[in-house]
């Protein structure tokens, strides 16, 4: 590995601790912090979950929409080919 992505896999590894000593020393207690790390990360979940069923209605949406052109052109062929 390189000396760059190594030195920011250990700023990612001491993230954690350093913030938590540096809330503590500011006055927030762990407890609140916590807190609110818990209720980012459900926010963060939320978010992902809703984006993620809005791409696959998207993509199911559009799918059916080919779907019925695929169905109507062919029963179309089939009207025209067998005449009136």
């Amino acid at each position: 590995m390189s000396q760059r992505s190594e030195l920011t896999a250990e700023a990612l590894r001491a993230a954690p601790p350093v913030t938590v000593a540096g809330a503590t020393i500011a006055g927030v207690p762990l407890n609140d912090l916590i807190l609110w790390a818990t209720l980012l990360y459900l926010v963060l979940q939320i978010g992902f979950l809703l984006y993620r069923w809005w791409q696959m209605h998207t993509q199911m949406s559009e799918s059916s929409e080919a779907n019925a052109k695929t169905s109507a052109r062919s029963i179309l062929q089939d009207h025209s080919e067998s005449g009136p």
